[in-house]
């Protein structure tokens, strides 16, 4: 396979938390694979500027307008396109220059974001656009028209779970596309080299964890009222709760805040900010990881909880039922029903051997499915242009 040239637009990554680590490692991958990476981001103040320099990736920074990097999908609302429109023009001038400069093969993004940045640049420079699907906003109004748009000018989308096409872009744009489209499980690069231990026997509280960044679609609201409800039963006096990740919504940090003081809750929930080392905590300090995601792709804590042999608790949504069986290696659960979460809660904080056994058929699934090696040759194919015959061996 002919070694290519990737210009890698990444403008909205701000701290390394999951989402830019799974880009560096994606990156880092390909350019271990033979491939030249040229990252293009923002700012050489952002941390993945530093950390892809310090993965060797050739780095360049190209300004952006901060109404475009801003949280909440700002550039598709209406009040703000007087701002918007110009801010676009400057992106995709600035962006067609380097273009022009660099010469790529092709120009991956990943998210709807960067491709108002980017779309005008790639179809000006004639560079072939790879379209990269992890979490999306809801398929309407300003939103559906870059999906449509997108779609139409990828030359490959590619996806992390089966059933992200259809959720995402609803099943008329899936079938008109549907030949461009891909499903490929990330993997791990680093594997962790702790396992976790439960000990038949152990004293002390059932110690759960959610890892996310602080925000409503990744549902800490749910994870607490499950504890309120689980010690209002008197089933969760031997539960404690670790919160770790990032502020991206400090009101609704502060609603969190105010839910555990009502509740009676301080002593049971930790608020741990980002961990550096997720894998390493959660082998050493957590027994169960919790994700109640509203909306999800394949978040890296579930893999790297699957991967140190942890049992996982995570919502029917996104990718989570692709990973989790619902009893042998982890559980996909509706949110409607708070009762089967409480349920799985007591049996796991009950018995040890259970956690034991499925955190070990979680070890083993994650072994053999999330290979980094796999994960970046079937990329690898995919950029190279033969996206339909990648995309059948990775399905």
């Amino acid at each position: 396979m002919k070694p290519l040239h990737i210009a890698a637009f990444v403008p909205g990554y701000r701290a390394m938390t999951g989402g830019p680590k799974r880009t560096l490692s994606l990156l880092a991958g390909l350019s271990a694979h033979g491939h030249t990476i040229s990252a293009i981001v923002p700012s050489v103040e952002s941390e993945f500027y530093r950390a892809a320099q310090s993965a060797g990736i050739r780095t360049h920074a190209m300004p952006v307008d901060p109404i475009l990097t801003a949280g909440g999908f700002e550039v598709a609302r209406a009040k703000n396109l007087h701002l918007v429109i110009p801010a676009l023009v400057r992106a995709n001038t600035r962006l067609s220059s380097l273009l022009r400069h660099l010469r790529p093969d092709v120009l991956w993004i990943r998210g709807s974001k960067p491709y108002p940045m980017s779309a005008g640049a790639a179809w000006k420079t004639r560079t072939p656009l790879h379209w990269d699907i992890d979490y999306e906003p809801e398929s309407r109004g300003v939103v559906r028209a870059i999906h449509t748009l997108g779609l139409r000018h990828a030359s490959c989308i590619s996806f992390q779970h089966r059933g992200a096409p259809v959720e995402i872009f609803g099943e008329a744009l899936y079938l008109r596309y549907r030949h461009k489209m891909i499903t490929v499980l990330p993997g791990l690069d680093v594997w962790p080299k702790l396992r976790a231990r439960h000990r038949v026997g152990r004293s002390g509280p059932l110690r759960v964890a959610q890892v996310a960044t602080i925000t409503p679609r990744k549902n800490q609201r749910f994870s607490l009222a499950l504890l309120r409800m689980a010690s209002e039963a008197s089933e969760g006096h031997g539960l404690e709760l670790s919160l770790i990740g990032d502020v991206h919504d400090s009101h609704y940090h502060a609603e969190l805040r105010a839910f555990v003081a009502e509740s009676g809750l301080a002593k049971q929930v930790r608020f741990l900010g980002w961990q550096q080392d997720v894998p390493r905590f959660l082998a050493l300090h957590a027994d169960v990881l919790l994700q109640p995601s509203l909306d999800e792709g394949i978040p890296n804590a579930v893999q790297e909880a699957m991967a140190v042999g942890l049992p996982v608790i995570a919502s029917d949504r996104g990718g989570h039922p692709d990973l989790l069986d619902n009893s042998q290696r982890g559980w996909a659960l509706p949110l409607s029903d708070t009762r089967a979460w409480v349920n799985v809660l007591t049996q796991l904080s009950q018995s040890p051997s259970l956690r034991e056994a499925v955190g070990e058929r979680a070890r083993r699934f994650a072994r053999e499915h999330f290979d980094h090696g796999v994960w970046i040759n079937t990329y690898s194919r995919v950029l190279a242009g033969d996206c339909r015959e990648a995309g059948a061996q990775a399905r």
